[in-house]
């Protein structure tokens, strides 16, 4: 459903990746945010990734991929100055 959506971006195959041992998918979700803001328009300097992992920091935010249903939520938010 996700490939079908955004199949018209050329990192499509970047942003999707088959996993050779699981046989899942994985979305990076932080490139394809990428991806749609710069086609709104936004130029790269202005796109700022933290790097920061929610699941490897549980202790600073919530993470379902290691809390599951014990876990909080985390809000982002996104302005233009």
């Amino acid at each position: 459903m996700f490939y079908e959506r955004f199949k018209d971006f050329y990192e499509i195959d970047d942003i999707i990746k088959k996993s050779p041992n699981n046989n899942k998918y994985y979305i990076d979700t932080v490139l394809i945010n990428k991806v749609i803001l710069k086609r709104r328009g936004l130029t790269c300097e202005n796109i700022i990734d933290t790097g920061i992992c929610t699941a490897c920091n549980v202790d600073k935010m919530h993470s379902y991929r290691k809390e599951r249903k014990s876990c909080g939520r985390n809000l982002s938010l996104m302005t233009i100055l």
